[in-house]
Order: structure tokens, then sequence, then C-alpha cells
């Protein structure tokens, strides 16, 4: 019983561990998408005004501020941008993440706090938004007609090996002298389980 409340415990310990995993790696996916939505604007930014070289500082903010919001994306809001469907809660969500992006780029100075700048980022972002949440949808989808088509695949083969087996059934029967007696079943007529039952019955 110890052993197996030990036991109980590690694979306990082991499913969370894999969950933490796989949420760590939904936040590095969206940092790292995120960020460069923003690395790209502010690029085009300073090249608009002729200026060919980037503050690292702002780069490093970048990053940063993506990992902060791909945190509070996953354990707060219920990582809006992977939902099975758009709803109040998700654009709300979006809205919040989009405004909190804008907010720290006027704050810090990426734009040069140009109000109309600052506006064109915020409509920029709620498209990277759009955008990320349905490649997700179409991923998603993909993945579940692959599922569906091995899942498929791999019932036929399974119903295959069956009515390959059933057509080699070995059959007893008994003699005149109360002896059990083993012959080989052919394969039924069709090659059907059904009619392997029946001459099973016979």
């Amino acid at each position: 019983m110890e052993n197996q409340m030990q036991g109980d415990k590690r694979a306990a310990f082991w499913k969370k561990l894999k969950i933490c995993f796989s949420r760590e790696i939904a936040i590095e996916y969206k940092a790292c998408l995120y960020a460069f939505c923003i690395t790209v604007f502010y690029c085009a930014f300073l090249l608009c005004q002729g200026i060919f070289q980037a503050e690292i500082g702002h780069m490093c903010q970048f990053f940063i501020l993506a990992y902060l919001v791909g945190y509070l994306q996953v354990y707060l809001l219920h990582n809006f941008d992977e939902a099975g469907k758009m709803g109040l809660r998700e654009v709300c969500s979006m809205l919040f993440c989009d405004s909190l992006y804008t907010a720290c780029s006027y704050l810090l100075g990426w734009f040069d706090r140009q109000i109309w700048v600052t506006g064109l980022f915020f409509f920029y972002m709620l498209v990277a938004y759009g955008c990320v949440y349905l490649i997700n949808r179409l991923k998603r989808n993909i993945d579940t007609e692959n599922l569906n088509h091995m899942l498929a695949e791999y019932k036929k083969k399974q119903y295959m090996t069956e009515e390959y087996l059933y057509s080699a059934v070995c059959v007893y029967q008994v003699d005149p002298n109360g002896e059990a007696v083993k012959r080989n079943q052919k394969e039924p007529q069709g090659g059907t389980r059904e009619a392997a039952k029946d001459g099973q019955a016979g």
C-alpha cells in the first residue's frame, strides 16, 4: 500500500512537471513571436525617419515585456490566443494585453512618444493578435484532421488483423469416442467475422 502511494505521488509529480514544462514552451513561443512583431514595427518606424541604428536597450525591453505578458496570458488570461473560439472574454483579454504593450511603448519612449505612431502601434498589435489566433486555430484544425486520419488507419488495420485471426480460428469437435478433436477452420466465405462465428456455432 505504501509503495502504491509513493508511486501515485511520483506520477502526480511528473504530471504537474509536464504541464508546467508545456506552459513554459507556450510562453517561449509567444514571447519570441510578439517580440519579433514589435521589433518589426520599431525598425519600420526608424527606417521611415532615415535612422539605420536601433537602440539595444529598447530591443531588450521588447523581449522582457513580451515574456511578462506571455506569463500573464498563460497563467491568468486562459491563453486566449489559442482559444477554441473568440468570445467576449478573449476579446477583452486581447485588448488588455494590446493596451499594456501600447502604454509601455509610450512610457518607455519607443516611438518618441508620438501619439499617432503609438495609436498605429495599438492597431498593429491588435492585427498581430488576430493573425496569431487564426494561425493557431488553423493549426489545431489540421492537427485534428491528421489525428482522425491516423485513428481511422489504426481501426482499419485492427479490423484486418481481427479478420485474419478469425479466418484461422480453431474449432473443437467431439468424436463418437468422446474425445476432443481439433481442426482448422477455413476462412469463412466473404472473410467476415460473422461468418467465422457461424462456423464456430456449427
